[in-house]
């Protein structure tokens, strides 16, 4: 990298910067010899202002990743610089740069693990709103950005995890985040969505179809809430989504065969009405053939 160029990015001189690229734009793309563009220097110093005429001139920047893996993005996050990085993820998620989101550094974390792992709840959030394909990366460590948030007991930033789909749970020596919840005391009794409705986690493990995490919460709490305040049950939302193995799974736990015959609220639907209106005659055939279902039972509306 151009020496001038380098103590521009390093004071914050975006006027320098602008003068020596009117001469010579490929001056932007030149590096240290650690790999970093003027772009990753002005983040290391959170020079907002010139990180944004920089990318002005060539946002193809945002791309480049340095010889520890980290885009300029992962850059501020790591130096602290919050609001820094919030503006450069909304030019990558504008530019459409979802690799330069997602990109792992040279130990596997990206942006959302060092998030959590700086205590940046709010960066956190954005992040997971912005490309909620974070939540799947796991670094060299075996932590998934779910299991740094529940060790943090990060309650509003794992249960957002929680919501996407494919979202990992691993952590390390073969733990996973239930392991972590267990561990702070945050058994599961108690999950609630950003609108204070009870969302048991039962019913999110149904909705995935995670069977071994569902076994392990029952290991640690055998009375662990299975429905929300409607009544809806991890049976009911198991079989709405397909999940024809934690259906099996219910119908072989004997704490959980209750909820065989259990009606919802709002409509006084068992868990075979509702298998019956998805038309997913494997899940049907389970239900009918246990020997604890009522298939005589009407739902509220239609006395089917």
């Amino acid at each position: 990298m151009e020496r001038r160029l380098l103590e521009a990015a390093m004071v914050g001189s975006a006027t320098s910067m602008k003068e020596m690229a009117a001469q010579d734009p490929s001056l932007l793309l030149g590096t240290t010899p650690q790999g970093n563009t003027c772009l990753h220097i002005s983040s290391i110093y959170g020079h907002e202002g010139f990180c944004k005429d920089v990318l002005a001139l060539n946002n193809s920047l945002l791309t480049i990743a340095n010889m520890d893996g980290e885009t300029p993005l992962l850059t501020a996050v790591t130096n602290g610089h919050m609001s820094l990085a919030s503006i450069l993820l909304e030019c990558c998620c504008t530019l459409g740069f979802s690799e330069a989101i997602l990109q792992q550094d040279k130990n596997g974390c990206n942006a959302l693990h060092h998030a959590i792992h700086s205590g940046h709840k709010d960066l956190a959030l954005e992040l997971i709103e912005k490309e909620p394909a974070l939540s799947k990366a796991v670094n060299k460590y075996s932590e998934s950005p779910m299991f740094i948030a529940v060790m943090r007991d990060f309650t509003d930033v794992s249960e957002k995890l929680l919501e996407i789909p494919g979202s990992n749970h691993v952590g390390t020596y073969g733990h996973n985040a239930l392991h972590a919840t267990v561990r702070n005391g945050n058994a599961g009794y108690e999950c609630y969505d950003d609108a204070g409705n009870l969302s048991p986690l039962l019913v999110a493990a149904a909705y995935r179809g995670h069977v071994d995490v569902a076994q392990e919460l029952l290991n640690h709490c055998p009375d662990a809430p299975y429905c929300d305040r409607n009544g809806w049950t991890c049976l009911h939302e198991a079989v709405k989504e397909g999940q024809t193995e934690f259906v099996e799974f219910i119908l072989r736990t004997p704490q959980l065969r209750k909820l065989i015959n259990m009606r919802n609220n709002k409509d006084g639907r068992t868990a075979l009405h509702q298998a019956v209106r998805m038309c997913n005659p494997k899940i049907v055939a389970s239900l009918l053939f246990h020997k604890d279902t009522d298939f005589t039972l009407n739902d509220h509306r239609t006395g089917e």
